[in-house]
């Protein structure tokens, strides 16, 4: 029974984040559905509900960031895979993996827990990507002061190729 308490729970929290409407009943933002077929190419295992949810919070948080959504999904999909309880050795959280001890300006205000939850994590993802790369001179070195080394070619290299591939399946 709990199960289906939690899935109408989700269920009502797709809903009204897919369409919202202003005062004078305009739509204001309908869910991207490339972000989603992005995930679900990556992913074709994960439940279609989580993938919207995911994919929603990615669209919001770009969308205030400036940034490209198949970029954030390349590098959501190394950094975790899309599970938003992921948690590496080095103690970095979510899908995103926030490390809370690196950024604690961007962390604070927020419990442990909160850290994995979908939109507070994508946001502060995005927020440190755009830092970067606002503070650096190219794409790779933004990239690397994510990961916080440099010298991670493979890893660059895996989202940027990731990224190459979601931009070639656009249309």
């Amino acid at each position: 029974m709990k199960w289906f308490i939690s899935l109408i729970i989700v269920l009502g929290i797709l809903a009204g984040s897919l369409y919202a409407v202003n005062r004078e009943d305009k739509p204001v933002y309908v869910l991207d559905t490339r972000t989603a077929e992005y995930i679900r190419y990556l992913r074709p295992d994960i439940d279609p509900g989580m993938v919207d949810l995911i994919a929603h919070h990615i669209d919001m948080a770009c969308l205030e960031h400036g940034l490209d959504t198949e970029l954030v999904v390349a590098l959501i999909a190394r950094e975790s895979s899309f599970l938003p309880w992921a948690r590496s050795r080095a103690d970095c959280v979510g899908l995103m993996q926030i490390n809370p001890r690196a950024h604690r300006d961007k962390c604070k205000g927020f419990s442990g827990v909160e850290l994995y939850h979908i939109p507070v994590n994508v946001g502060i993802g995005c927020a440190i990507l755009r830092e970067y790369m606002d503070r650096s001179k190219s794409l790779d070195e933004a990239l690397g002061r994510y990961m916080g080394c440099q010298g991670a070619v493979s890893y660059k290299r895996d989202i940027l190729a990731t990224a190459a591939e979601l931009y070639a399946r656009r249309d």
